[in-house]
C-alpha cells in the first residue's frame, strides 16, 4: 500500500505543477516537443502512430497527429471501453472524435479498431511498425512512470509487447524517484521540451 500512497502523491504534486503553467508555457512547450517527437527515429520508422489525444493540462497532441497524417502515417487514437480495458480506433480527422470518459474526446462508434486482428497471447505483432505515444503525470529519468491511476496503458502495453513507446510530458513533471510496481509499463523514451530519457 505504501508505494500506492506514495504514488498518489506524486501524482497530485505534480498535477498541481503542471495547472500552474501558463497557457503560452504548454503551448511552446507542447511545439518543442512535438517537432522532437517528429523527428524522432521511432518516428520516422513508423507507419502507425497510437497516440493519447490531449485534455487539459496535458502536452497537446493536437499538432503531433495533423503532422501524423501529413506525412502518411496511419493514426490510432484511445477509447475507454471498461474497467482497466482500451483500445485503439483509426482517425482520419478530428470530426471523427467526441466527447467521452471524463470529457476526453474519444473515437466515435464507427471508426476502424486499430487492434481488430490482435489475439493476445497467440501472436505477436513484429510486422506492424507502432509507435505509441503515451500521457502520463509523472516520470523519472529511468522513464518510470506514474499514469492518472486507471492503469489503462500498463494493461493495454502488456498485452502489445512489440509497439515502440514514447511518453510525453513537461520537464516539470520529472521527478527523481518513482516507486515500481510489477505491472508498471516504462516507455522506451521519455520526452520533454528540454530533454530526451532513454529509458
Amino acid at each position: 500500500m505504501k508505494n500506492l500512497e506514495t504514488k498518489k502523491e506524486i501524482r497530485n504534486l505534480i498535477l498541481k505543477k503542471r495547472a500552474l503553467l501558463t497557457e503560452e508555457e504548454r503551448k511552446n512547450g507542447s511545439s518543442v516537443i512535438t517537432d522532437k517527437i517528429t523527428s524522432h527515429p521511432l518516428f520516422v520508422w513508423a507507419d502507425e502512430i497510437f497516440c493519447y489525444v490531449s485534455y487539459g493540462t496535458e502536452v497537446s497532441t493536437h499538432e503531433l497527429i495533423r503532422r501524423s497524417w501529413d506525412t502518411g502515417k496511419k493514426v490510432a487514437v484511445p477509447k475507454v471501453q471498461g474497467k482497466h480495458k482500451m483500445s485503439f480506433f483509426y482517425i482520419d480527422s478530428f470530426e471523427k472524435l467526441h466527447p467521452g470518459t471524463m470529457g476526453i474526446l474519444e473515437p466515435v462508434e464507427e471508426t476502424e479498431p486499430a487492434d481488430e486482428s490482435f489475439e493476445v497471447g497467440v501472436q505477436t505483432d513484429t510486422k506492424r511498425r507502432v509507435l505509441v505515444i503515451m500521457p502520463g503525470t509523472a516520470f523519472d529519468r529511468q522513464g518510470n512512470r506514474i499514469g492518472y491511476g486507471g492503469g489503462f496503458y500498463d494493461v493495454y502495453l502488456k498485452q502489445h509487447p512489440d509497439y515502440q513507446r514514447i511518453a510525453a510530458a513537461f520537464q516539470i513533471q520529472i521527478t527523481d524517484e518513482i516507486p515500481i510496481e510489477a505491472h508498471d509499463i516504462r516507455p522506451d523514451y521519455v520526452i520533454t521540451e528540454k530533454e530526451c530519457y532513454k529509458c
